[in-house]
């Protein structure tokens, strides 16, 4: 080898190390950048949610819906965002109800804001005007919700392991406890109303003891609402709203199965007036009757009631393939008749 093609070596491994050592300091230059312009986004980010939570909590407060949250703080940098609260309190001066429970935990990614989820430590402490109070434990409640660019589109809350004690107004002492409980409320996707809202919920293994204990016993239903979605907020007041406008929808099934045994569900087309009158086709599907009047006896039902309802399930032909027992009734204003035979009336539901 020539002393020439030596150096011309040399030189070309120089440029070589040279041009790899540039590469590097460049990419740094390049991740230290992003991560400066990350970090600035996600501060940018922050303030303006801390901005925008103290704006709906002051809106909140001119309500009558006063929010206390204290040490707030918005974290999960760098890939999340959301806010945290030592506690969380709220107090419905309208109302005089009062709400109190632990640590808040919120977060969305940062990237796709639009959904977030919350989680909230126990012990909720409720107070009624009339001095009744409740306590509320869970091993794990959470929230999450979905937002679109015309509002909330999904709205889920799960609790795992609910136990539930103390007075409700009435004054009713309660105890109240379950394996899971959960409650979805969404926007229908399928773009036919932006104002209705379709609603699901699930217990499972729940039981009740209040005057009477009522046995354990799964719960599931789904339903649609109509004309209510754009109504929903923070004080929102249940009864004046159906007085002034009443209700309507239709249920995909509200079903009840007692632990014991028997399987009994509700579906169909219905109407409540302002007045309070149910009106509706609703099919009535149900097996195992006599656990089933077991299950309403056990509860405290009427025994009058139970023994005209178990007269009128007895009428009710099984189905060729041995499955639930079905009959449809039409409601007409609280008037209830299957087929020709009007079977009875239901008073005013408020």
């Amino acid at each position: 080898m020539s002393k020439q093609q030596s150096q011309n070596e040399h030189s070309g491994a120089r440029t070589r190390k040279g041009s790899g050592i540039f590469r590097i300091v460049a990419l740094i230059a390049v991740i230290v950048s992003i991560g400066f312009a990350w970090n600035w986004a996600w501060q940018q980010a922050a303030q303006k949610l801390d901005a925008a939570a103290t704006v709906q909590i002051e809106k909140w407060n001119d309500a009558g819906i006063e929010i206390t949250c204290p040490n707030r703080l918005v974290i999960g940098f760098p890939f999340r965002i959301g806010i945290h609260c030592d506690s969380l309190s709220v107090f419905d001066t309208v109302r005089s109800l009062k709400i109190e429970a632990g640590e808040l935990r919120s977060a969305a990614q940062f990237y796709k804001p639009g959904h977030a989820i919350a989680e909230l430590d126990g012990p909720l402490l409720s107070e009624f005007p009339g001095g009744e109070k409740t306590v509320t434990t869970w091993e794990n409640l959470k929230a999450s919700i979905v937002v679109g660019l015309g509002g909330w589109q999904r709205i889920s809350v799960e609790a795992s392991a609910p136990k539930g004690s103390g007075t409700l107004p009435g004054p009713q002492p309660f105890d109240l406890w379950a394996d899971n409980i959960q409650l979805h409320a969404r926007i229908p996707d399928d773009g036919s109303d932006t104002n209705s809202l379709d609603v699901a919920f699930s217990a499972s293994n729940l039981s009740l003891e209040s005057r009477v204990r009522i046995p354990t016993v799964g719960m599931a239903g789904n339903l649609r609402l109509d004309q209510i979605a754009n109504q929903l907020h923070p004080g929102f007041k249940v009864e004046p709203f159906l007085r002034q406008s009443g209700l309507s929808g239709k249920i995909g099934e509200l079903a009840l199965e007692p632990a014991a045994g028997g399987r009994f569900s509700v579906s169909g087309p219905f109407s409540v007036s302002a007045t309070g009158l149910l009106s509706g086709k609703l099919t009535l599907a149900f097996t195992d009757a006599a656990q089933l009047m077991a299950f309403a006896t056990a509860a405290g039902g009427d025994d009058n009631l139970i023994a005209q309802a178990g007269q009128i399930l007895a009428m009710i032909p099984a189905s060729g393939n041995g499955g639930a027992r079905k009959i449809t009734l039409v409601i007409e204003d609280g008037v209830v008749s299957a087929g020709f035979f009007k079977l009875g009336e239901i008073p005013p539901l408020f």
